[in-house]
């Protein structure tokens, strides 16, 4: 007899059911359903939050899960070193899965000196990796020789952590490979919702029984929405790997109850579907809410309670065809009145992944964390790649440092975690002097980590400052590294100046992360090529834990699409109404090879986070010839010292 799905909530009849669609991170609830479900709660409105994203993944990542997946690579005959290496060890997985997942939730942590022993879990093509580090340490000038005691130490936890993250990541190849080449951990048919178009391709295969993968959407859904039966299902999309998911449980939720109420919305249709032009997709949902969602989604459930609402009227006898925008009047209240609230989601089953030795990147995976926000929109709001025409981008509206500590106090009470991610767009420096202080004075007893602009204001002491209130780390754009491209992507800061920001924090035992982008309009070769060894620079002189390179993506919104010329490049034609409007397609008067320069810039990344290559010619990295870097092999050595004269020029005066 099949299994039956163990919903991650805890469930109640509701009004109204917050669904996180498959997929997103499996460590902790993401930020959208807990600040929905608190907003709600504070209104007098049942709500209850579905994480159908980790019940997915652990109806996959399960004994009875794995001897379906089994069943179905056998049946496609797929090839693969992940597929065979799965088939050939499915019993030992089957065996140990359950086992492996538990203690990856925390909760069998003595299983961590057996998954050491190396004999315990298979191991498939993913612990290769091991293999590598350890032919990369024989040629280091490190006396240690053992990749795990190298990265962890004594740390066993941590270790197992790895090791057992390793071994998902096998099983989770071998489903992509064998089952379903949507699949990733976190994020599911991705491609397909970019590459839309049209609405066709998805339509088609929503109405394909599919595969596996679809098939445990639709029990997982029928579970949930027969044992609750909500009045509205309010589905929060952050991400394009979401959007297939949504609507597959949107496409379910219309066959077994029809008369509930579906509704989309996050930063995905905010940004995606704003402009949506085909009806279609009103088949499966009855609202596209875009914007901050709290006001708009409590004027749904007033309208489909028959009270007053502020929601436009459809045209009567026909369907909504077209998203709703939420503004913010200034006289309405704040949407983010009330705290975040987890309560109805089994927190005992998030699942924390070590996938990467380097422990800042491990933090987007690993850990329980509650994820807030310090403010809606962004301070800065004028950077040129950004899409600041959004009013969910360019309406800034901060909470205060007293409501926030109270907000993090009833969190961690009610979570029993103790780490706080604060995903804004940009942490404000005067809000972070204040809430530091706060959390001082209240006495700090959690870790938080907040994404920041390298600017002036965060100097050394308030990196020291909030370092003592509970920062671990901060990430935050250094976009092209180049002062010319700088200025012209109007981000606000300088190369020394963010050089300066960045080892301020280190110095206070902050880890740093930087995110960086190529391919930006008019990037030269030479340009990214002094990119990569700037960046190098700041491994070496331990002002960076970690980065991530990305291609430079046009948005809609953003004023290089208002204005083009201004920035070098010409949009180039596309559909009229495409579907899916992610970025846009451009020419650059700059020729230049940016798929080949970003293979060797990842590649270098790489390795800088785990401490390899930084003796190295940053030419070496790249498949084709490109030219030596321009700038000197000391420059940020150059631009530390000038912040050291400066501070000795201060003693003086």
């Amino acid at each position: 007899m099949r299994k039956r799905p163990n919903p991650s909530c805890t469930g109640e009849k509701a009004e109204v059911l917050i669904v996180t669609p498959p997929l997103v991170h499996c460590n902790s609830p993401y930020s959208s359903g807990p600040r929905l479900a608190g907003f709600l709660r504070s209104r007098g409105i049942a709500a209850t939050q579905w994480d159908a994203s980790l019940d997915l993944i652990l109806l996959l990542m399960s004994a009875e899960g794995l001897r379906r997946v089994a069943a179905a690579v056998r049946t496609a005959g797929r090839e693969s070193s992940s597929v065979r290496s799965f088939l050939r060890n499915r019993r030992r997985y089957v065996a140990t899965v359950d086992s492996a997942i538990a203690f990856l939730q925390g909760t069998r942590p003595e299983l961590a000196s057996a998954i050491l022993s190396r004999r315990f879990l298979p191991e498939g093509p993913r612990f290769s990796v091991i293999a590598e580090i350890r032919r990369r340490l024989e040629h280091a000038s490190t006396p240690e020789r053992d990749p795990i005691r190298f990265f962890f130490g004594d740390d066993i936890q941590a270790a197992a952590r790895y090791l057992a993250s390793l071994y998902v990541d096998d099983i989770a190849d071998a489903i992509r490979d064998g089952v379903d080449q949507r699949f990733g951990l976190s994020r599911f048919a991705e491609e397909l919702t970019l590459r839309a178009a049209s609405f066709d391709e998805i339509r088609r295969q929503l109405q394909a029984s599919g595969t596996l993968i679809d098939a445990m959407m639709e029990e997982m859904t029928d579970l949930i929405l027969t044992a609750l039966r909500p009045a509205l299902l309010a589905i929060t999309i952050p991400f394009p790997g979401a959007f297939y998911g949504a609507l597959r449980i949107a496409a379910r939720a219309r066959k077994i109850l029809p008369e509930t109420r579906v509704a989309i919305g996050g930063g995905f249709v905010t940004r995606d579907l704003r402009q949506v032009h085909d009806p279609r997709l009103f088949e499966y949902v009855d609202h596209v809410v875009c914007d901050a969602g709290e006001l708009r989604l409590l004027d749904i459930v007033l309208s489909l309670a028959g009270e007053r609402s502020r929601l436009p009227p459809a045209p009567a006898g026909k369907k909504r065809t077209e998203p709703l925008c939420s503004h913010l009047p200034r006289k309405d209240p704040a949407p983010d009145a009330a705290a975040p609230d987890y309560s109805g989601l089994d927190l005992r089953k998030y699942v924390s992944l070590s996938e990467t030795p380097n422990p800042m990147i491990r933090m987007w995976t690993e850990g329980k964390w509650i994820r807030m926000s310090l403010a809606d929109g962004c301070y800065w709001a004028r950077c040129a790649f950004c899409d600041i025409a959004l009013p969910s981008v360019r309406r800034f509206n901060p909470s205060s440092p007293d409501r926030l500590a109270r907000c993090m106090e009833k969190a961690v009470k009610a979570t029993g975690w103790r780490g706080v991610h604060f995903t804004d767009e940009a942490a404000p420096p005067a809000l972070l002097r204040r809430l530091s202080l706060r959390l001082i004075h209240r006495g700090p007893s959690t870790a938080w980590w907040v994404n920041i602009r390298f600017e002036p204001p965060f100097t050394p002491e308030l990196a020291q400052l909030m370092r003592r209130a509970g920062c671990v780390a901060v990430t935050g754009g250094l976009e092209a590294a180049n002062d010319r491209l700088l200025r012209l992507l109007r981000k606000g800061i300088t190369l020394a100046g963010a050089v300066r920001v960045m080892r301020a924090f280190r110095d206070a035992g902050i880890m740093v992360h930087a995110y960086l982008m190529y391919g930006c309009p008019t990037q030269t070769v030479q340009e990214t090529v002094d990119a990569l060894e700037l960046v190098r620079q700041l491994f070496e002189n331990r002002c960076l834990v970690s980065c991530h390179w990305h291609r430079f993506a046009l948005g809609q919104f953003s004023p290089i699409a208002l204005a083009p010329e201004r920035y070098g490049i010409r949009l180039a034609k596309m559909p009229i109404r495409r579907f899916v409007c992610d970025s846009l397609n451009y020419r650059d008067s700059v020729r230049c090879d940016h798929d080949m320069l970003g293979r060797g810039l990842r590649k270098a990344a790489y390795n800088y986070m785990l401490g390899f290559g930084l003796d190295m010619d940053v030419r070496l990295w790249f498949e084709n010839e490109v030219p030596a870097p321009t700038i000197p092999g000391d420059a940020v050595l150059r631009m530390l010292g000038d912040r050291c004269l400066s501070e000795r020029q201060g003693l003086s005066l």
